[in-house]
């Protein structure tokens, strides 16, 4: 059985949380903002930025590349990740780019997004599949870096600063919105 069936937002936060230690939370505010020197080569880099767009692109509201994921990943592996992790998804970022060549004979970041959406799908498929701990870590963190963001929590979830009475059970607007919690 996929270890990953039945996760929802809540159960992807608290893994992400384990994976990261909690160390989200206490990171300097440069760090989630992914101020700094590049850690990553920029072809590594802009990898991984195809990648996180084909995972989050924009639509009505900020994609991952808008949200700055891929700056924010970059400065967590600069500034927090053990040269295991930096290895991992170096490797994993690598493998990524070989599967779009290998599909299309063009590397991942010169793809356009509707070439790109196939290759990342099947590359997510096979990994999750091979129980690939270093992609689903990757996969994750990107996840995480575009909900912590402002564009994630005020545009993509609906964000309540002073929430009114509890209600149970409310049916979603035209909109279609998660609610930030």
């Amino acid at each position: 059985m996929n270890r990953l069936e039945g996760l929802d937002r809540r159960a992807l936060i608290r893994r992400a949380l384990l994976l990261v230690g909690g160390a989200a939370l206490s990171l300097p505010r440069a760090v989630l903002a992914g101020e700094g020197a590049p850690y990553l080569a920029p072809e590594r880099l802009d990898t991984l930025a195809a990648y996180a767009d084909s995972l989050i692109p924009a639509t009505d509201t900020a994609g991952a590349i808008d949200a700055g994921v891929p700056r924010t990943i970059d400065a967590m592996l600069r500034d927090w990740a053990s040269d295991k992790t930096r290895a991992d998804f170096a490797a994993t970022l690598d493998a990524l780019d070989d599967a779009a060549r290998s599909a299309t004979g063009k590397k991942l970041a010169v793809l356009s997004a509707d070439r790109r959406a196939p290759v990342v799908a099947a590359f997510d498929a096979d990994r999750i599949a091979a129980l690939d701990s270093a992609y689903i870590r990757l996969r994750e963190l990107t996840l995480i870096a575009y909900y912590l963001s402002e564009p994630g929590a005020t545009q993509e979830l609906r964000y309540e600063l002073i929430p009114g009475v509890w209600e149970a059970d409310i049916a979603l607007g035209d909109d279609r919105r998660a609610w930030a919690v």
